[in-house]
C-alpha cells in the first residue's frame, strides 16, 4: 500500500482484516507476559488498627464524663513516630518481619508508609494506625503493635495524670481553705467592730436595711431628745414656781395661847381633805407608783398621824407644828428635780448616743459595701470550693477503675479480623495495558506489512501505478 493524499477508512479497515494474523500474534503474546508477570509481584497491603479512646465513660461504674484526658494523648501518638519507640515495636516483630529487613531498613519504612492519624469528636479520640507494606501478616503485626503501645502508654499516661491533677486540686482545695478563713476572720472582725459602734443596735448588724435602720433610729433619737428638751424646760418652769410657793410657805405653824386643840384639828382634817382631794385628781392620770401620787401618799399619811395626835391630846403645850403645805411642796420640789435630773441625764445620753449613731451612719456604707463584697467572694470561692471537692472526689474514683484496669476507655480494633485483599499490584488493569500495548504493536506491524507490500490487488491498487484506464478484470477463480 502505497501513501495517498486522500484518507479513506474503509481501505484501513481492509488492511487490518488482511493482516489480522500479524495484529493477533502481540496481543496474545503480550497480553499472557505481562499478565503472567503481574503474578509474580508481592501482594502490598494496606492495613488499619483503630483505637478509639472513650471520652465518656459509663455512668454506671461512676467514672468522670467530664474528663480531659484525650487532650494530653497527642504526645503518646508524637513518641510512637520517635525512633525509640518504633525499634522497640521492631524487636517484638522478629518471628514475622521479612527476611534479610535490618533495622535501619525498617525505620525507613516506618517514615515512608506507616501513617499514624488522629481525629476528636464531641467526646472521644479517634487513632488510626495505617500501614502499607508486604507480607499480610506482617502488616497486620505490625499495626496491632503499635496499636497495643499506644494503649500502654495512654493508660499509664491517664493513671499518672489523674494523679497529677489529684495533687493540683489538693493544693487548689488547701488555697482556697485559706481565703475561706481570711473572709471569715474579716467578717468577723468587721461584725465585732459593728457591734462595738452599734451598742445596742448590734443585733441589727447582719439584717438587711441596716444603713435605713440606723438612720430610722438616729431620726426617732434626736425627736426623743428633742421631746427630752421640752420636758425639761417645763420641769424647771415648774420646779421655780414650786421653789417660790416654798419660800412663800412658813415651814412652822403657831398656835397662840388660848388655842384649843379644835383648832388645830380642824386645820388638820381641812390640809387632810385637799391633799385627798388632790391624790383623787392625780390618779384619774397617774398609777399609785408616779412619784407625785407616792408624795401625797405620804404627805396624808403624815397628816393623818399629826391629826391623830391632835385628837389624843398629845400636842400638849406645844406653840409651833410643822407645817403640811410646807412638806408637801418640799416633797414636790424634790420630785420634780428628780425628774429633771432623770430627762437631763437620758437627754445627754440620747445626744451622745445620737452622736455616735451619726458617725457610724457615715461609716455604715462603706461597712455595708465590704461586707457585701466578703459575702459576694465567699459565695463565689464556696461554689469553686465545692466543685473541686465534687472534682477530686470524681478523680479518685476514676483513679480507682484506671488502676483495676476496667475502665474500658480504650477500646482497640485489631486488624486481622477479615481477610485482607491487596491494593497492590492490580492485575486486572495490568492485564488490560498488556492488551492495549500488545493490540497497539500488532496494529503497527500489520500497518508496515502493508507499507511494505507492493503487491497490485485490486483496480484501485494499479490506478495509483498506471494512469490508463483499466480495460478489463479477470475475476479470480472460485475455488
Amino acid at each position: 500500500m502505497k501513501a495517498d493524499a486522500t484518507f479513506d477508512l474503509g481501505l484501513y479497515l481492509t488492511v487490518l482484516r488482511r493482516r489480522l494474523f500479524l495484529i493477533l500474534i502481540p496481543v496474545v503474546v503480550l497480553t499472557a507476559i505481562v499478565g503472567a508477570g503481574s503474578f509474580l509481584l508481592p501482594n502490598i497491603y494496606l492495613v488499619q488498627a483503630r483505637v478509639v479512646v472513650r471520652n465518656e465513660q459509663d455512668p454506671i461504674k461512676g467514672l468522670a464524663v467530664d474528663s480531659q484526658i484525650t487532650q494530653q494523648l497527642g504526645g503518646v501518638i508524637q513518641n510512637l513516630q520517635r525512633p525509640a519507640a518504633q525499634k522497640e515495636i521492631f524487636d517484638r516483630l522478629e518471628r514475622v518481619r521479612p527476611r534479610g529487613q535490618n533495622m535501619d531498613a525498617a525505620l525507613r519504612d516506618y517514615r515512608d508508609h506507616l501513617q499514624i492519624e488522629e481525629k476528636h469528636t464531641d467526646r472521644d479520640l479517634i487513632v488510626d494506625i495505617l500501614y502499607t507494606g508486604t507480607p499480610e501478616k506482617y502488616c497486620v503485626e505490625l499495626v496491632n503493635a503499635f496499636a497495643d503501645r499506644f494503649q500502654q502508654e495512654g493508660t499509664k499516661l491517664v493513671a499518672s495524670s489523674l494523679t497529677v491533677s489529684l495533687d493540683f486540686i489538693e493544693e487548689q482545695l488547701g488555697d482556697y481553705r485559706k481565703r475561706l478563713g481570711a473572709l471569715d476572720d474579716a467578717q468577723r472582725k468587721l461584725e465585732e467592730k459593728l457591734n462595738r459602734d452599734l451598742g445596742d443596735l448590734a443585733p441589727q448588724s447582719s439584717s438587711a436595711g441596716l444603713e435605713k435602720y440606723v438612720a430610722d433610729q438616729l431620726v426617732a433619737s434626736e425627736a426623743e431628745a428633742d421631746k427630752l428638751d421640752l420636758e425639761i424646760q417645763a420641769g424647771d418652769a415648774k420646779a421655780g414656781f414650786l421653789q417660790r410657793q416654798l419660800d412663800a410657805t412658813p415651814p412652822t405653824l403657831s398656835l397662840q395661847s388660848g388655842d384649843n386643840a379644835g383648832r388645830a384639828e380642824a386645820e388638820l382634817e381641812r390640809m387632810l381633805g385637799d391633799a385627798r382631794a388632790k391624790r383623787m385628781a392625780l390618779k384619774t392620770q397617774y398609777t399609785d407608783q408616779h412619784p407625785q401620787v407616792e408624795a401625797l401618799n405620804e404627805q396624808i399619811k403624815e397628816l393623818e398621824k399629826r391629826l391623830e395626835e391632835v385628837r389624843g391630846g398629845s400636842l400638849g403645850s406645844r406653840n409651833e407644828t410643822p407645817n403640811p403645805d410646807y412638806e408637801n411642796l418640799q416633797k414636790e420640789l424634790f420630785a420634780v428635780n428628780a425628774e429633771l435630773q432623770y430627762s437631763r441625764t437620758r437627754r445627754d445620753q440620747l445626744r451622745a448616743r445620737n452622736t455616735k449613731l451619726r458617725g457610724v451612719a457615715r461609716r455604715l456604707p462603706a461597712a455595708d459595701q465590704e461586707m457585701r463584697r466578703i459575702h459576694q467572694e465567699r459565695d463565689a470561692l464556696q461554689t469553686t470550693y465545692e466543685n473541686l471537692l465534687q472534682r477530686r472526689q470524681s478523680l479518685q474514683l476514676n483513679q480507682s477503675f484506671e488502676q483495676g484496669g476496667n475502665t474500658g476507655r480504650f477500646e482497640v480494633g485489631r486488624a486481622g479480623g477479615v481477610p485482607l485483599r491487596p491494593i497492590r499490584p492490580n492485575r486486572r488493569k495490568i492485564a488490560i495495558l498488556g492488551f492495549l500495548g500488545g493490540l497497539f504493536i500488532g496494529i503497527s506491524f500489520a500497518l508496515l506489512a502493508e507499507y511494505l507490500d507492493h503487491s497490485v490487488r485490486s483496480e484501485a491498487d494499479l490506478q495509483r501505478y498506471v494512469p490508463a484506464p483499466v480495460l478489463a478484470v479477470l475475476p479470480r477463480a472460485p475455488d
